[in-house]
């Protein structure tokens, strides 16, 4: 099993562990989504399973692009998980400004439905944006991107 370089955050000074066929797990949730503007970027990584993260995480609509950041444990990212080549990985992480913008890094995700099968016990990571760059941004309630129009103003941070 090969490892990626580690990126600043949390779990920084371990390697990410890439699967038994070479692939980082990446987790989803933005425009690179089926049916998105930047979904032809990955559309020949492995698609694995539709998900939620752990109560952990919130989404903020950034004006025009989204943002996951670590939370309030009261709310669910939806997204997708993926099977990420290093070549894409690595143009993704170009993509996402890691780790200056975005910071890659490990993240929980709720193992029910598809997901318990394909995802136990391995590790996902996803593209995280420090709160502090975050923090005038409206939350997006539903932790849905596709679903960003009917956030309504009650989903704007306080």
């Amino acid at each position: 099993m090969g490892v990626v370089p580690n990126e600043p955050g949390p779990a920084a000074g371990r390697p990410v562990s890439r699967d038994p066929n070479g692939e980082v797990l990446v987790f989803i949730y933005g425009s690179h989504l089926r049916g998105e503007t930047n979904h032809a970027l990955i559309g020949h990584a492995r698609f694995l399973a539709e998900v939620r993260t752990s109560r952990a995480y919130e989404l903020v609509d950034m004006g025009g692009f989204p943002a996951l950041v670590n939370g309030t444990d009261r709310s669910t990212v939806v997204g997708e998980v993926y099977g990420v080549d290093p070549s894409t990985l690595l143009m993704m992480d170009e993509q996402e400004d890691h780790p200056v913008f975005y910071r890659r890094q490990r993240i929980e995700i709720d193992l029910t439905g598809e997901a318990t099968g394909v995802l136990q016990g391995r590790e996902v990571v996803a593209y995280v944006l420090p709160e502090k760059k975050a923090a005038n941004y409206p939350r997006i309630a539903s932790g849905d991107w596709r679903l960003r129009a009917s956030a309504g103003p009650s989903s704007a941070a306080s």
